[in-house]
């Protein structure tokens, strides 16, 4: 659950050697894989779930508001964590800051 006593801080995480392969996360229970369409759902049903959200509905229209605009960049920028069945249960997403100034993270 999100705890929204503890006060927000940006997190900014920089890899040093862009070019240097990344080791996938090797679990008997869990894999991960990009978004596909149609995880919007999921992406609202587990925002939802860790209380970002009051409710479906709401992550739905934030997600159709801040990542569809960019839809073509969601299959490198969003990824899911699945368990055993395939049902995704967490996500992690490397998106844009929101300024004037804003540019994609690489």
């Amino acid at each position: 659950m999100l705890d929204k006593s503890i006060p927000y801080a940006e997190i900014w995480m920089k890899r040093a050697h862009k070019n240097t392969p990344i080791q996938p996360l090797q679990s008997d229970n869990y894999s991960l894989r990009s978004y596909q369409a149609g995880d919007e759902r999921h992406w609202a049903r587990i925002e939802t779930s860790v209380g970002e959200f009051d409710n479906e509905a709401e992550a739905l229209a934030y997600f159709e508001k801040e990542f569809m605009p960019e839809r073509a960049q969601l299959g490198q920028r969003m990824f899911f964590a699945l368990d055993q069945s395939g049902t995704p249960v967490g996500t992690a997403t490397a998106w844009k800051k929101p300024s004037k100034t804003a540019h994609w993270f690489h």
